[in-house]
C-alpha cells in the first residue's frame, strides 16, 4: 500500500505563485464531479456544466464584487486546473465581458481579467499528493463534494492509487470505519450504474439508497452476500422503496417477515408495511407505538427502581394508575365490540 506523507498535501498548499494568461489555462476533465459521464468532456463542456451550475453565478458575482479571487487556482505543470475550476469559468466569463467593454462603467479596463495568479505544481509532484490534497479539501475540508463525488475519490485513493485505509484515514482525517463505509457504498452504487446506467440515467443518485443500506447496522448479515447488494440494487431500479430513501430504514423489519417479504417483492414498500402493520399496531398508530414503548420500559424495569419502588407509595400509586386505566380501556373495547 501507498505511504504519502501529509507535508505532500502542504508541499502543494505552499506551491509557488504565477501570473498565467487565463487563455493557457485548461480545466481539469479528469474532476471526480464528471465521473458519471460516460464519455470524456472537451474544455467547453466542462465550462458550459460549470457554469450552469447554481452555486458558480453566486462565484462570479463575488469575484466582480472583490475584482479578484480570494484564493489562488492549482495548476498542475501542464496548467491544467487541478483545484479552482468554477474560479477559472468565472474569470474566463469576466474576461469576456471587460474585452467586450462591457465592464467599464465600473471602472473595469478591457485586459483587467486577462491574467490570473495561480499556484503552479512542479513537474515532479505526485499524482497520490495530489489527491490527497484533494481529499483534505473536498471530502473532509471546507469545500466539500456532493456525496457520491467524496465517496467516488476515496474509492480512488484505495483501489487506484492504493493506499490503505489507515493512510486514508490519517491522511484525510477520518475515521477508518467511515472511509471504509464510503468505499464499499461507492463500489455497490457502480456495480448498480454498470448494471442499470443504460435504463437508469440518474443512476449516480441512487447512492443515497446505498449510502443508508450501509448504515444500516441491522442488515448487517444481509450485506455479506454480494447477491443481495444485487438484489437491492433490482429492487432500487423497480421503485419498491416508492422513492423515499428513508424507507430503507424499515428493510430489517420486511425482511424478518415472510408475508411482509413476499408482498414487498410482489408489489413494493407500502404494501409489505401493510402486512407488518396488521401484526403490529404500534407500526400505524403513535398511540401504541407509545403503548408498545411503554411495555418494553416494563419488561425491563431494573432492580434499582423496583427497590425503589418498594420504599415509595407515590411509584406504587403510579402503577396501579396505568394498571387501571388498562383495565377500562379493555374494558371499553369489549363493551363496544358487543355492541357493534
Amino acid at each position: 500500500m501507498a505511504k504519502i506523507k501529509l507535508h505532500g498535501a502542504e508541499k502543494i498548499a505552499n506551491a509557488p505563485l504565477r501570473e498565467i494568461y487565463l487563455d493557457e489555462i485548461k480545466l481539469d476533465p479528469n474532476n471526480v464531479r464528471f465521473s458519471h459521464i460516460p464519455k470524456k468532456l472537451t474544455d467547453k463542456e466542462i465550462e458550459k456544466i460549470l457554469w450552469g451550475e447554481k452555486d458558480t453565478l453566486e462565484l462570479y458575482k463575488q469575484i466582480l464584487s472583490a475584482r479578484e479571487i480570494y484564493e489562488e487556482p492549482v495548476l498542475n505543470s501542464e496548467l491544467i486546473v487541478i483545484e479552482g475550476n468554477r474560479r477559472i469559468v468565472c474569470l474566463r466569463k469576466l474576461k469576456e465581458e471587460a474585452n467586450k467593454e462591457e465592464l467599464l462603467d465600473m471602472g473595469i479596463p478591457q485586459s483587467y481579467f486577462d491574467k490570473v495568479r495561480c499556484k503552479v505544481l512542479p513537474k515532479e509532484t505526485l499524482p497520490q499528493e495530489i489527491d490527497i490534497y484533494l481529499a483534505t479539501i473536498h471530502v473532509k475540508g471546507k469545500k466539500t463534494w456532493k456525496a457520491f463525488n467524496k465517496a467516488k475519490h476515496l474509492f480512488n485513493l484505495h483501489e487506484l492509487r492504493g493506499f490503505s485505509y489507515e493512510d486514508i484515514s490519517k491522511n484525510v482525517g477520518m475515521g477508518k470505519a467511515t472511509v471504509i463505509r464510503q468505499v464499499e457504498v461507492y463500489d455497490a452504487t457502480d456495480k448498480y450504474g454498470k448494471n442499470y446506467s443504460d435504463k437508469d440515467k440518474e443512476w449516480f443518485n441512487k447512492f443515497t439508497y446505498f449510502d443508508e443500506l450501509f448504515k444500516r447496522k441491522d442488515l448487517k448479515e444481509f450485506k455479506k452476500e454480494v447477491k443481495n447488494i444485487e438484489k437491492f440494487g433490482n429492487w432500487v431500479y423497480h421503485t419498491k422503496f416508492n422513492n423515499d430513501v428513508r424507507k430503507v430504514r424499515q428493510l430489517a423489519r420486511i425482511l424478518q417477515d415472510k408475508d411482509a417479504f413476499k408482498e414487498f417483492e410482489k408489489k413494493d414498500f407500502n404494501a409489505a408495511m401493510e402486512i407488518l402493520g396488521s401484526k403490529d399496531p404500534s407500526i400505524n398508530s403513535s398511540e401504541f407505538k407509545k403503548i408498545k414503548d411503554t411495555i418494553d420500559v416494563i419488561k425491563n424495569f431494573s432492580r434499582k427502581e423496583i427497590s425503589k419502588t418498594i420504599n415509595d407509595d407515590s411509584r406504587l400509586i403510579l402503577l396501579n394508575s396505568l394498571k387501571k386505566e388498562v383495565d377500562n380501556l379493555i374494558k371499553d373495547i369489549k363493551s363496544m365490540k358487543k355492541t357493534s
